[in-house]
């Protein structure tokens, strides 16, 4: 009868903490899905603003700092700067800066040297996590720069050469994720509008409404 009770109980103690284990594992999946939504809202609540930035009649350098400071806040991204070549097609000059890290300022280091010291800068995108294989030369460079990991996008503008989206992490380890590329390339398609519409003198409203629509759209 001892015997029978004690493999009842048993029976009865297997089944609750079953019971328990599978209560715990829906609560993580609910809260790993509302955590989801929250950064998803996030996302989208950024990109918005991103968007209406097109609207701005600011000078190029504000918008394209706000803009970086955008992204990088709500990527959890330590810096970024948006550099463009003189006319001599060598130079490169820092446009715009944000950085988390105030002795960290990686554009005013790179400000004024040639092309040919910077590795990123061949007209490539190279998106480079923590965990990636790099050349032999990027390697040095990030070494040199203590990167952790770079984002380095070029934006080719008509008859002005070429400008260059930079985002990198100085001490936190990043492996970039597909969220964070279509983000980082929506807002780079943004950043380019921008650019070619100062570059024309004025705004083209109906280039604005018509990418503000696709773009609500999409988020």
């Amino acid at each position: 009868r001892s015997i029978g009770f004690l493999e009842s109980m048993t029976k009865q103690l297997f089944a609750v903490k079953e019971q328990e284990l599978h209560a715990v594992e829906l609560m993580e999946r609910t809260t790993g899905t509302e955590q989801t939504l929250k950064e998803q809202l996030r996302r989208n609540e950024a990109m918005t603003k991103i968007v209406h930035m097109l609207e701005s009649n600011e000078a190029f350098e504000s918008i394209a700092e706000q803009l970086i400071r955008t992204v990088c806040e709500t990527l959890d991204i330590q810096g970024a700067s948006v550099f463009h070549t003189w006319s001599d097609g060598n130079t490169i000059q820092l446009v715009a800066e944000h950085s988390t890290e105030e002795n960290w300022n990686f554009g005013k280091r790179l400000n004024g040297k040639t092309k040919v010291k910077l590795p990123f800068y061949s007209g490539n995108t190279y998106i480079l996590s923590s965990n990636s294989m790099l050349p032999a030369e990027m390697e040095k460079f990030f070494r040199r720069y203590h990167l952790k990991a770079g984002w380095f996008q070029p934006m080719d503008i008509k008859e002005k050469g070429t400008m260059y989206l930079c985002f990198y992490q100085f001490t936190q380890r990043c492996v970039w994720t597909m969220e964070d590329i279509r983000f980082i390339n929506d807002a780079k398609k943004i950043l380019q509008i921008i650019l070619e519409e100062a570059d024309c003198g004025a705004q083209n409203f109906a280039k604005g409404e018509k990418l503000r629509s696709e773009f609500v759209i999409a988020v």
